[in-house]
């Protein structure tokens, strides 16, 4: 971000926004959070005055400090009081440090040593928007000021999460490359862009492929609107990167974008010392590859990650991953395959395997503004499927949601974790570690009813309507309950499962949740928004899963036991009783 400008504006406004990214600048001790304006401006929010802190329990507090003074933190951290409490329930203190360095390597020093933290893993940008409740839309009050690759800085304003609900229009670039299979150079880049309406859906603006071309002459290389050629491959690269600056999208998309195009141009970049500035910051965009769990011990609990990529106030976002969340089920997933189903139509050449790598290079040989067109195609049928299929505006309103950021929206225990986690704070709760230290073995489904084969007549068909979320509301199943049960008064004895699992009668987390969301489900389809009513529906049937996976900090076989097990007694005493 640009650290000087024009003067501040002399009074402060007030902006309604949609954060796109949130990062720690660890050089500088300070919070970015960057977005969209609802008049379409970008923004910058500069917070300098937030100091980085975790939490410890109260009995580690002697043991820590004598820690982090050995190793010559001794003026670098303050231990003080803190009025949160455990998940379990014990007292803790609040460790703060004035540099964001010295968090990450005090935090590292209690790993070591196999001190414990609660909520340990919540990065700085994470925990200030939890603290203040924002999940993704904002209100920024504060002075401004022209910014270089943002229309607007905000330095330390106020951000608050709004009462209700508003849309703000975002800004989605669709990318392909094609590349020569035996160098790897990038032959040809395509971006075409569009914006998202108030009601969610895409708005297509524009188009442009950039096609390596060196020392051709000849009608195929005559450029048209959208078709520019170029003689050496770092200053198509470069073309490309200037153009993502220039459309300036919020979020960069294409298919197989983070296992192939968006690694495939990063090593490219790097090859040719191409600066690989797709952000709205000075700092190059990174890769990171995917890979299993990063030691034996843990791969019990941690499932291996997935490719993905941090491009400085952008997110990134695989459209094939998003297919693949979605509600439809697709027999292959291709591109190709994909378009046909949903658009009734696909790529330029649909052939497959090495006939379509023979065909593609014969294309390129004999015809490149062909190759061009075929390229620009691709990135087209992109966002074509995502406007068809609502897909991105259920990623908008997911994100909207849960207050995850929008590469993360269809991730279900990111999502449970921060919505789960944000309900914590608001009763002075900080979430458990990370890593429970046990395993979760997930539970026996509900029931089967043994079948009756033959004709009948008079049959009656009765289902219970969202039946896990009604058990956990009904019976306030709750990972925070079921850690309470036991402190339970005499009076109040907890509810116990057929699995033996007790919860405290006490309001839970999420009966409160679900409660809120069937509200919120009904008065969508009462005013025939499909796309809020979808998000809750599969919100509220992904608790169950989450709560039985090691993947999640709240797992534990015990709560979805209680769940299946509360399935099978009353599809039985159900069926008993219709009898």
């Amino acid at each position: 971000m640009a650290e000087s400008g024009p003067a501040l504006t002399p009074e402060p406004e007030s902006f309604k926004g949609f954060i796109v990214h949130g990062y720690a600048d660890l050089r500088r001790d300070r919070l970015y959070f960057i977005g969209r304006l609802e008049d379409g401006r970008s923004f910058a929010a500069a917070e300098f005055r937030w100091r980085p802190s975790f939490y410890i329990y109260q009995s580690q507090g002697e043991k820590c400090a004598a820690l982090f003074r050995s190793r010559g933190l001794e003026d670098r951290f303050r231990i003080l009081p803190s009025e949160m409490r455990a998940f379990s329930g014990a007292e803790l203190l609040r460790i703060c440090f004035d540099r964001y360095e010295d968090r990450t390597l005090g935090l590292r020093l209690l790993e070591q040593e196999g001190i414990p933290g609660p909520g340990e893993s919540i990065k700085p940008p994470e925990l200030f928007l939890q603290e203040r409740f924002i999940r993704g839309l904002t209100l920024i009050s504060g002075p401004s000021y022209p910014g270089r690759r943002v229309d607007l800085i905000f330095p330390n304003p106020d951000l608050r999460s709004p009462e209700t609900a508003f849309a703000v229009p975002l800004n989605i670039a669709s990318i392909d490359i094609e590349t020569d299979m035996s160098s790897g150079a990038v032959l040809a880049a395509a971006l075409a862009w569009a914006v998202s309406g108030t009601d969610g859906e895409l708005k297509s603006r524009d188009r442009l492929v950039r096609v390596l071309a060196p020392k051709r002459k000849g009608p195929e290389c005559r450029d048209d609107r959208a078709l520019f050629f170029h003689d050496d491959e770092a200053s198509l690269l470069k073309a490309l990167i200037e153009d993502i600056r220039r459309v300036d999208p919020d979020v960069l998309t294409g298919w197989n974008f983070l296992d192939f195009d968006f690694p495939r141009l990063a090593e490219r970049c790097a090859r040719l010392r191409v600066p690989f500035l797709l952000g709205r910051a000075p700092e190059e965009a990174k890769y990171f590859p995917g890979g299993p769990a990063s030691s034996d011990e843990d791969a019990h609990w941690r499932r291996g990650r997935s490719a993905a990529a941090l491009v400085p106030g952008r997110q990134v976002i695989d459209a094939l991953r998003v297919v693949r969340s979605g509600p439809r089920r697709f027999p292959s997933y291709t591109l190709e395959s994909v378009a046909r189903a949903v658009l009734g139509e696909g790529k330029l050449v649909n052939s497959s395997g090495q006939d379509k790598v023979r065909e593609l290079e014969k294309l390129y040989q004999e015809d490149k503004t062909a190759f061009g067109r075929y390229c620009l195609k691709d990135a087209d049928l992109v966002l074509k499927i995502l406007a068809s299929t609502g897909l991105f505006a259920l990623t908008l309103e997911r994100a909207r949601l849960t207050g995850v950021s929008l590469d993360k929206a269809w991730t279900s225990v990111v999502s449970f974790e921060r919505i789960y986690g944000m309900e914590l704070r608001r009763r002075g709760i900080v979430p458990p570690p990370e890593n429970p230290g046990h395993r979760v073995s997930g539970a026996a489904g509900g029931t089967v009813l043994d079948p009756m084969p033959g004709f009948f007549h008079n049959v009656a068909v009765f289902d219970f309507r969202s039946l896990y979320p009604s058990i956990m509301r009904t019976f306030n199943i709750d990972p925070l309950s079921h850690e309470r049960a036991g402190k339970a008064q005499p009076s109040t004895p907890p509810v116990e499962a057929p699995n033996g699992a007790l919860f405290a009668r006490e309001a839970g987390i999420l009966p409160e949740l679900i409660t809120e969301y069937f509200a919120a489900r009904h008065k969508a389809l009462d005013m025939g928004n499909e796309t809020a009513s979808h998000v809750y529906k599969i919100l509220m049937n992904s608790f169950y899963g989450v709560l039985g996976t090691s993947a999640c900090r709240y797992g534990r076989t015990e709560l979805a036991g209680a769940i299946t097990s509360f399935a099978r007694k009353w599809l039985l005493f159900s069926r008993d009783w219709f009898n």
